[in-house]
């Protein structure tokens, strides 16, 4: 009887039902999330990093995502927890948090389920405390370094290029505001 050809996958098998999605960014760094017990789970993720290549976002535009075997041998990010204590945890991680390189934690949340559901989960877990932070609700924090504190509302006004504006007003805590200050720095003309 003839031997078996050796196999050409790369990858060792895995644990029945168990996946990763492997992200490469266009820097060609990589990540990889998992392990995720449903394969069809693993193709949505996918689906919605991979979407993001033709956003706006610098880190994430361009890159490619893959379903694969899970290897525990490579390093992984979890799957981002229901629990909004550990949601909150996650989110405030400056490896894996807002801010971080893609995927950060909300955009593996918003992969992981719609979005009313992700923003549902995002904001329970941004009323709980903050590691780190007094034990505070991250909405009752005071943010010296932008002058902000909680309640206060801020006013934004984009001029574009052709010389159309729009105006917004943001409550200080929703964290879209946080955001905004990080991409284009303080405002000169909004009090905060």
């Amino acid at each position: 009887m003839p031997e078996p050809e050796p196999s050409t996958n790369p990858t060792p098998p895995s644990p029945a039902g168990s996946f990763a999605v492997r992200v490469v960014r266009a820097t060609g760094a990589e990540t990889r999330i998992g392990p995720i017990e449903e394969f069809a789970q693993a193709e949505s993720v996918r689906d919605f990093l991979a979407r993001q290549r033709y956003s706006s976002r610098a880190d994430a535009y361009g890159c490619t995502a893959t379903v694969e075997p899970y290897d525990a041998q490579h390093e992984h990010l979890p799957l981002v927890p229901a629990d909004p204590c550990e949601l909150r945890k996650m989110l405030d991680d400056p490896a894996q948090g807002i801010g971080s390189l893609f995927p950060d934690a909300w955009d593996r949340l918003s992969a992981q389920m719609p979005y009313p559901a992700a923003r549902n989960s995002f904001d329970r877990a941004m009323a709980m405390p903050r590691s780190g932070r007094g034990g505070k609700p991250a909405w009752q924090d005071v943010e010296p370094e932008l002058g902000r504190k909680a309640g206060e509302v801020a006013s934004i006004e984009l001029t574009l290029a052709d010389g159309t504006s729009a105006r917004w007003t943001v409550p200080s805590n929703d964290v879209r505001l946080d955001q905004v200050e990080r991409l284009l720095g303080p405002p000169d003309t909004a009090v905060l």
